[in-house]
């Protein structure tokens, strides 16, 4: 079972030729992005094609994620729901599909409802690679930067010619965070919401950062590389405020913030 199958239940994947690099600069002001998918059986190539994401299409999105736990008595379920999420966010932004075709051999976009007409585990899957976006994986030793905490990340962006574009080592250029800065993540991040009594249970919600985080990289945010904007590299501050995509400015602040991936040495055998 692949990866897509695992997350969405579809039986789609990235298209044949896979998810291919590029060198150029990821262009931050395209007009629509397109999430190429193949068919695992047919090995047929579907397209949806999205306008460019907004502020409040992320808002969006993660105003509908729900990550909570439910105590009942002895018992405790964790809630997590971000499926309707990723629907929300493809409803919002799809603009057009190609390549999917009715049994009496229409296309799916002579139908009103055509939206809908769409598996929902493609929509999910295309959601998915619409907003993917990770931190680099290591380059083995790690080196400081004399003036700037700097992170990379690594996307897919767009497809070209079938096969979907992966731009890696985006880096952006942080102002080292302050204590208060620590001080207001670390503080936001443990508050918690709990609803319900002792007899009907009770339900704790986790606090959503995504508004937190966007804050926190434009407060913090110097410089980036490996992006453009109308054609250009992005030289200045404020054009990297207003026009970062936002779910790379939450991916760049949040590894900005992580400390998972630090150990101790010999911490879990317990030795020196």
């Amino acid at each position: 079972m692949n990866e897509s199958e695992n997350s969405t239940g579809a039986n789609v994947a990235e298209t044949e030729q896979g998810i291919t690099s590029n060198r150029e600069l990821l262009p931050l002001d395209l007009v629509e992005r397109v999430v190429a998918l193949r068919m695992n059986e047919s090995g047929q190539i579907c397209s949806h094609v999205f306008r460019r994401i907004e502020r409040a299409d992320v808002d969006a999105y993660y105003a509908a994620i729900m990550m909570a736990t439910q105590r009942r008595g002895q018992t405790t379920e964790d809630e997590v729901d971000i499926g309707s999420a990723e629907l929300k966010l493809y409803e919002r932004a799809i603009v057009r599909v190609e390549g999917y075709k009715l049994n009496d051999g229409r296309d799916l976009m002579e139908l009103p409802n055509w939206k809908d007409r769409i598996p929902g585990g493609h929509r999910i899957r295309a959601a998915d690679l619409l907003m993917k976006v990770t931190k680099s994986a290591g380059a083995g030793e790690e080196f400081i930067d004399p003036e700037f905490d700097v992170v990379f990340l690594d996307c897919v962006w767009t497809a070209k010619e079938g096969s979907m574009s992966r731009f890696s080592g985006l880096a952006h250029r942080f102002t080292p965070p302050t204590t208060a800065h620590w001080r207001r993540f670390n503080h936001y991040k443990t508050r918690s919401t709990v609803i319900g009594g002792s007899r009907g249970g009770q339900k704790t919600i986790y606090p959503k950062l995504d508004g937190l985080l966007g804050d926190l990289y434009d407060e913090l945010i110097a410089a980036v590389d490996g992006y453009s904007f109308r054609g250009a590299a992005l030289p200045e501050r404020a054009t990297v405020v207003r026009e970062m995509d936002r779910f790379h400015k939450i991916a760049a602040i949040s590894a900005l913030f992580d400390k998972s991936e630090l150990d101790a040495p010999g911490e879990e055998t317990g030795e020196a």
